[in-house]
Formats: C-alpha cells, structure tokens, sequence
C-alpha cells in the first residue's frame, strides 16, 4: 500500500487504537516470564502430598509424653485457664525402695497468655 490505510475504509481510528490498548495492556515478556517462574516455583501435587504426609506422622502429644521417661505435660482447664499441679512426696533409706509419705498434694495455678515453661524448687523454711 502507498497511500493511507484509512482512505480505503479498512479501519476507523477508534477501532485501531482499541487495537493498540488492547496490545499495550498485554504483559511484556519481563512479566510474562517473572509469572512463569512464579508458577514453577510451587510444590507439585507430588510434593504437597509429601509434606502433608510427614505432617501427619508426627508423634501425637500422647506420644511425646510417653517418650520421655519420668515426664509430665500439664494440659490448661480451659474453663478457667489454670493448670492443676497433683505431686506426691516419697521417702527412702537407701534409694532403692521408695515409700509413699502422705497423700497427693495439689496445687491450681492460673496461666497467664503466651507459651510459659515452669520449674518448681524446693525450699528450706
């Protein structure tokens, strides 16, 4: 062509720059390839289902407890919040054979938010 495509009545000017928006609006190859990397990135089912596996072969809290000799794991009373704390005392002569003194003690304790770790000591008076 060597004249003007518009004197043929091919296009009007406002389809032609719908045209050139509707170009423009179209990710460069930049965006393009950054959102393939994206995509490629993510786990595959394959993998997914893998970590959901070890996720749920993770010893129970159940289990934890019984896994460590001589252990105890206080659950909080979730209607007050608090802890009960049951001991019993014992006594030995010879650290052998341990001999029930009294009965159980208890103690409630009241939790305050957030995760806490509690050691108990002995006193002298």
């Amino acid at each position: 062509m060597t004249r003007n495509p518009l004197d043929y009545e091919l296009t009007t000017i406002a389809s032609y720059n719908t045209a050139i928006e509707q170009r423009d609006a179209r990710p460069t190859q930049l965006a393009f390839s950054s959102m393939v990397a994206q995509r490629d990135a993510r786990p595959t089912r394959e993998e997914y289902n893998l970590v959901v596996q070890e996720r749920d072969t993770r010893p129970t809290l159940g289990e934890v407890k019984d896994a460590r000799l001589g252990s105890v794991v206080l659950q909080p009373d979730r209607e007050d919040n608090s802890i009960k704390i049951r001991f019993s005392i014992e006594e030995t002569d010879d650290f052998r054979v341990w001999t029930p003194r009294g009965g159980i003690n208890e103690v409630r304790m009241p939790l305050e938010g957030g995760k806490k770790f509690y050691r108990f000591a002995l006193e002298d008076e």
